[in-house]
């Protein structure tokens, strides 16, 4: 799997099939001293990662032991861990906060702030109805030229592209996807929304053939406005093999993660030969709420 702070990713062993890929949020139940019951919680969540390996020789482990000491902090980015997990290559990479945006509205971070970095909470309304699964409510952003706003970055492994599909409006701002190669930016590209009445999950893409590492998604202005405003219901990224075609289909909610960092120092057990090993580490996503 691809694992690693930006600019350092490399291939890391797959830990075993039992691990645990966990969305986690706030509930709390309360007792009514009429005999009923309520819950509360929260609509967003963050993704926690428990991670095994087992029978390794330590020298596959020593990547994701040196990711985890900080051997490659560069104080860039806060230096965030970066983790795909496989199994959402094909399904929808990004951070649930941002493929179902409506919880930007909520309980989550806002993507956009002002000139003093305060946040700026977007309008929540209804979605349009449709019979592909997405949303049932959508955010609607209002943009200035001082306005400031919050990214998630992507990185593309070696082999695949990474696909994008905004499913909303554009009004003078829109979705915006930054390419790097390299530590170097290039053009952003603001990818034409699909709306919701449609199969076509994505429609533009970045390859890694093309050498790029990994793109930053937000929202900004479209070239030459001054304001503008963008509606989004849903969002889809998917990483796949280069020359792929992506499947039609409905809505997919968010599976990945905004960035990461090691809540402990991953633990070694040793063999009793001593040749291999086991390792576990857990990985708490943060990115977001940095």
């Amino acid at each position: 799997m691809w694992m690693g702070p930006r600019g350092f990713e490399q291939w890391v062993p797959a830990p075993k099939t039992n691990a645990d890929f966990s969305s986690v949020g706030s509930r709390e139940t309360d007792q009514y001293l009429n005999g009923g019951a309520g819950i509360r919680g929260s609509k967003d969540g963050h993704k926690e990662y428990n991670l095994a390996w087992s029978a390794k020789k330590r020298e596959d482990l020593a990547p994701v032991l040196d990711i985890a000491k900080g051997i490659y902090d560069t104080g860039v980015d806060s230096d965030l861990v970066y983790f795909i997990d496989p199994t959402t290559y094909d399904w929808n990479v990004l951070p649930d906060m941002l493929a179902s945006p409506y919880k930007t509205g909520l309980d989550g971070v806002p993507l956009a702030a002002d000139l003093q970095g305060y946040p700026v909470y977007p309008s929540l309304d209804p979605g349009t109805r449709n019979s592909y699964g997405y949303p049932a409510r959508m955010v609607t952003y209002a943009l200035t030229q001082t306005s400031r706003t919050r990214s998630v970055y992507i990185p593309i492994p070696p082999g695949k592209t990474f696909w994008i599909g905004v499913h909303g409006s554009y009004s003078g701002a829109g979705v915006m996807v930054t390419p790097f190669g390299e530590g170097t930016a290039y053009g952003a590209d603001y990818p034409t929304p699909l709306g919701v009445d449609t199969d076509q999950r994505v429609n533009i893409y970045w390859s890694s053939s093309e050498n790029y590492t990994g793109v930053e998604v937000s929202i900004g202005l479209l070239p030459g406005s001054s304001t503008g405003q963008v509606s989004l219901q849903g969002i889809i990224g998917q990483i796949l093999d280069e020359g792929v075609t992506p499947f039609p289909g409905g809505f997919i909610s968010g599976e990945g993660n905004s960035g990461c960092e090691f809540a402990t120092i991953p633990t070694l057990s040793p063999y009793m030969n001593g040749k291999l090993w086991g390792m576990a580490a857990k990985l708490v996503e943060v990115g977001s709420w940095q």
